[in-house]
């Protein structure tokens, strides 16, 4: 019996073998084409985000402590820069005691601006309001946090110390909303403050715009919902997102570790 198989047969047989493996190769990118990313999205507030333990914020013998923050701060609140380390969004803070009950932050990342936070303290001294604003993007985004005291006022210090997070209310319309256009080869991404970039798969660190911290993206494809997209300062990885679109495309879920203090977290969006 003449097992001899016919040379077109074997071209057959490879080039069906060859598109098969190219398909498997190609999934994860080609099916970002028409993308379920594309769209304008913005953060949901999570309940699990007022479950966190309480802050310890004390400003005692001219010196601010945020003893719950990571890594902690103990700082002197003489309204001058002092420089902290193992944070990836700013570099200095400075303290300035306004009053009895009001306290403002400023911080900066590379001597630039990047939010400004003022405390008050309502006049039973029970709760507590900080009113932020961020501007580590060229479109400031305002936001106001609630927080309830847990905790007793330690004998000398100031009037703010231990509490608890109830409430936070996005004042800028911008604020939570993050745009996204995938291709097959790389995907463009634009924040609420104005940051934005244009990354290549695979491809080398791009510029993110608009941020005053100068920091650089780079993205690379997991499968055929899920990207990766990690932020560097510096030539220093800061931050590694995995970002992974739902079976329906109704929601995007963010899974974020800061490479800076080791703390994950994780926040979901949902498509407007």
């Amino acid at each position: 019996m003449n097992r001899h198989v016919p040379w077109e047969m074997n071209f057959i047989a490879r080039s069906i073998e060859h598109s098969f493996f190219l398909a498997i190769l190609l999934m994860p990118i080609t099916a970002f084409a028409g993308s379920a990313f594309d769209g304008t999205w913005r953060e949901r507030q999570a309940r699990a985000s007022f479950d966190a333990p309480p802050v310890s914020f004390i400003i005692n013998d001219a010196m601010m402590e945020c003893a719950t923050c990571v890594p902690a701060i103990k700082v002197k609140a003489d309204g001058a820069d002092q420089a902290v380390a193992g944070y990836e969004s700013y570099d200095s803070i400075a303290t300035r005691v306004i009053d009895d009950h009001s306290v403002e932050l400023i911080h900066k990342l590379s001597g630039t601006l990047c939010l400004t936070e003022i405390l008050n303290l309502s006049a039973d001294g029970t709760k507590l309001i900080l009113h932020s604003i961020d501007q580590h993007g060229p479109t400031p985004i305002k936001r106001d946090d609630y927080y309830e005291r847990v905790g007793p006022s330690p004998f000398g210090s100031h009037a703010i110390w231990l509490w608890h997070r109830y409430d936070s209310k996005a004042l800028s319309d911008n604020a939570g909303l993050i745009s996204y256009k995938v291709t097959a080869s790389g995907v463009s991404m634009t924040a609420g403050d104005g940051r934005r970039y244009d990354a290549i798969f695979a491809g080398p660190r791009v510029a993110m715009q608009g941020d005053v911290g100068k920091a650089e993206v780079s993205i690379r494809t997991i499968d055929a919902t899920s990207f990766e997209e990690s932020s560097y300062r510096n030539g220093q990885l800061m931050r590694v997102n995995t970002i992974t679109v739902s079976a329906d495309g109704a929601a995007i879920n963010i899974r974020s570790e800061n490479r800076v203090n080791g703390r994950s977290s994780t926040k979901v969006l949902d498509r407007l």
